[in-house]
């Protein structure tokens, strides 16, 4: 059996559409649960600190959103969902988990991250970093100095759900 490609396009700009509307940070377990009409489910998640008057707001939004994009959609139910973000200290640890995370990069490139973020999530902590590298290095050197600091990172903070490294040229 393979699945229904029109039922993975529906997925797909179910996707792009509840993306498309302010404040939603994440869709996941999007399903088509019946086709001619298309039902369709979600789950979103928005920021932990947002009133649930004003995350139901948007949930309706993403809603209507995914109905214009896709008229064979019938009906739409969203679960919502906090994506809270988390502060540093949540890592523990003698330093601060910033500069415990952070010391990998200075170590590998010589300078500091640009920035440094966290967010949890059901999976776990995840870590933003943004490294500014050589405005004329290759793409290729760029993605391999970016891992190293990633592995060097995983060692240092190995409790890290996952590691999300961002590089841009250092102006």
């Amino acid at each position: 059996m393979e699945p229904r490609s029109d039922a993975l396009k529906v997925s797909e700009r179910v996707h792009d559409a509840a993306l498309s509307v302010p404040c939603v940070r994440e869709i996941h377990n999007v399903a088509v649960v019946c086709w001619r009409p298309a039902r369709v489910s979600l789950h979103l998640k928005l920021p932990g600190d947002v009133a649930l008057g004003e995350a139901h707001a948007v949930a309706e939004s993403v809603e209507e959103a995914i109905r214009a994009a896709l008229p064979e959609v019938d009906a739409v139910h969203t679960h919502l969902e906090p994506l809270t973000e988390a502060g540093p200290a949540e890592l523990g640890g003698s330093e601060s988990s910033s500069g415990r995370c952070a010391s990998p990069a200075r170590d590998e490139l010589g300078a500091e991250p640009q920035e440094v973020r966290f967010l949890e999530t059901q999976g776990g902590l995840v870590l933003f970093l943004t490294l500014a590298l050589e405005p004329g290095a290759t793409l290729a050197e760029s993605h391999e100095r970016a891992g190293r600091v990633e592995e060097r990172i995983r060692r240092h903070c190995p409790d890290l759900a996952e590691i999300v490294v961002h590089t841009e040229p250092a102006e």
